[in-house]
């Protein structure tokens, strides 16, 4: 393992820069001409499968349609291709430092292609399902480039860890694909320098990763203890230095000096913490598997690479400057978001009871997000789940139970317990306290044919249309409302969406963190995200544009909203905008 160590410290160290250049350069390719592609090809999908954008509801249209599958295996084969050159990229860079050569891009492409043309058949559907593990690892923060914007919506993972059972669940199906992924750790590498088909990499890096586990795992875990210690130490001397050149944090120019080169900084170490682990598997596969590679080698090319370099190079810091600088001024925070207590403040009740509610009024939120249930005598009770089981700890569903057992029935969430209410006696405590409400239907499947009239003579008798809003996932029933009672404003909720919003009749979007884009706040109607607990996309979001942010922590914004109305200076921006 030491000698590992010292050859692989040695590589790095050596080739640091162009490394890092080199990487920087492979990044900006991906993420405009590649994804660019990918965007193209995603359009063209839904042109073919006349979408408009696609959510959960369209999977079945693009799978029941057979040029819709044929351009979607183009789109897969596109992704794979950029999998592929990235990870070739960044293997045969270091794998010909290590023999002293290097590859051109030229060579690089031949090796992709090469392994491109096997995907076919079943490995095609094999690397598919390797796909797939790799998302839940960017919950943990490690990615390609083209997978960092996908992981496991947190919608998904935030109502699952609402329980025991759940959370058990969860960290237990994480365990087991992160075991997974260490064991199918060098699947690529060896597809690309052994010339090995999908199928048989994936078994010759399981075995691999069991023969040599002490010659990887602890290399990279002690290179990423090294490297963030490093970083941390650098980052704080950054600021410490900036601090005392500029205390009062006013100063433009230099606050954005200190911006660009912690950004520089940070950047640094997300590329060599990434090498780190190539260079390891690299330094692995060389010793374990016999290298295939029938492309040629270039020589001394480094001279005439660096006239190249160095003009780009200065070229990409006075752009990035400038645009921080114009980051950083503009950078004024209005703090207009709404801010909307999800299913009121669950810290202090049970989800969607009156003490929760009670007490987001009180905290002062502009909405209060609550979820609205029809029984089985026709009642509209604030409930979220379709099931009893998970807050009152019975086998039952709401809509076999008539309303008068259900408001009797005890229902516990931590420490905390309650009773079920009804929507009358929830828009009566929002009225008492001059809150507004968010009403979620939910409708379940059972509601009789006349749920429509239902809801609008609800609505009116409680002066619902008047003085709250209302949304639902049931895009139909909320065009339906709208269509019949225009003064009832209306929100369609979107848990999973590529693409734009759709043309509806519905006055405002609830989109959920994962499914959002800036782009689609250049929609005429306004857009809530939800659900936003997590600090740092509630910096994120305070620093857009969106009307507002639903969320299980109000005060959490509140103290947010008040701190950048307090600290405000260019110093205090960037820390903002680093956290993110």
């Amino acid at each position: 393992m030491r000698e590992n160590f010292k050859l692989i410290f040695n590589n790095i160290y050596e080739n640091k820069i162009t490394y890092f250049l080199n990487s920087l350069i492979l990044q900006l390719f991906i993420l405009t001409f590649g994804m660019g592609i990918l965007n193209y090809i995603f359009k063209f999908l839904l042109y073919v499968s006349n979408l408009e954008n696609l959510t959960q509801k369209d999977i079945l249209t693009i799978l029941l349609n057979p040029i819709s599958i044929f351009i979607l295996v183009i789109y897969m084969l596109f992704l794979a291709f950029l999998i592929f050159f990235e990870y070739s990229f960044l293997t045969l860079m270091i794998y010909g430092r290590m023999k002293k050569s290097i590859y051109s891009i030229r060579e690089i492409f031949k090796i992709t292609i090469r392994s491109i043309k096997k995907l076919v058949g079943r490995d095609l559907l094999i690397f598919i399902l390797y796909f797939v593990t790799l998302i839940p690892l960017t919950n943990l923060g490690f990615s390609l480039i083209v997978l960092k914007d996908l992981y496991i919506p947190r919608f998904i993972t935030g109502e699952l860890t609402k329980t025991n059972v759940g959370k058990i669940i969860y960290i237990v199906f994480m365990i087991v694909i992160f075991f997974i992924n260490i064991r199918l750790f060098l699947t690529i590498p060896l597809n690309l320098l052994g010339n090995l088909g999908m199928a048989e990499s994936i078994k010759k890096s399981w075995k691999i990763s069991r023969e040599k586990s002490l010659q990887i795992f602890p290399v990279i875990l002690i290179f990423q203890v090294f490297l963030t210690l490093m970083s941390l130490g650098l980052y704080f001397l950054v600021l410490l230095i900036f601090t005392k050149i500029d205390p009062d944090g006013n100063s433009l120019f230099f606050q954005t000096l200190s911006y660009s080169i912690l950004q520089i900084g940070l950047l640094f170490y997300e590329i060599i913490s990434k090498l780190v682990i190539i260079a390891t598997l690299v330094t692995v596969i060389v010793e374990k598997v016999n290298i295939d590679i029938d492309v040629n080698m270039l020589q001394n090319i480094e001279r005439k690479k660096s006239k190249i370099f160095f003009p780009l190079i200065i070229v990409g810091m006075v752009v990035t400057v400038f645009f921080n600088a114009l980051d950083i001024y503009t950078d004024v925070s209005d703090n207009k978001q709404l801010v909307i207590a999800h299913r009121g403040i669950v810290s202090q009740g049970v989800e969607n009871s009156k003490e929760a509610i009670i007490a987001a009024a009180k905290a002062g939120v502009d909405y209060i997000e609550i979820d609205v249930i029809l029984t089985k005598d026709n009642k509209f009770l604030v409930f979220h789940d379709f099931n009893l089981k998970r807050l009152a700890g019975l086998d039952k569903k709401v809509y076999n139970v008539v309303s008068r057992e259900l408001i009797e029935t005890k229902i516990t969430q931590g420490e905390f317990e309650s009773t079920i209410s009804t929507l009358e006696e929830i828009v009566k405590i929002a009225d008492e306290y001059n809150t507004k409400l968010l009403v979620e239907l939910k409708p379940h499947g059972h509601e009789p044919l006349n749920y429509i009239d239902l809801v609008i003579d609800e609505f009116k008798r409680l002066n619902i249309d008047k003085n709250h809003i209302t949304m639902s996932l049931d895009l139909k029933l909320m065009e339906e409302i709208n269509k019949r009672n225009p003064e009832i404003k209306t929100g369609y909720v979107i848990p999973f969406q590529f693409g734009s919003f759709k043309n509806v009749d519905v006055d405002f979007f609830v989109i959920e963190d994962f499914s959002f884009s800036e782009y689609l706040l250049d929609s005429e109607k306004e857009v809530f995200v939800w659900t936003i607990n997590d600090e740092k996309l509630m910096q994120k979001y305070l620093d857009s544009s969106v009307d507002g942010i639903i969320t299980d922590y109000p005060e959490k914004i509140f103290d947010l909203k008040q701190e950048r109305k307090t600290n405000n200076t260019y110093f205090d921006r960037i820390i903002r905008k680093l956290s993110i």
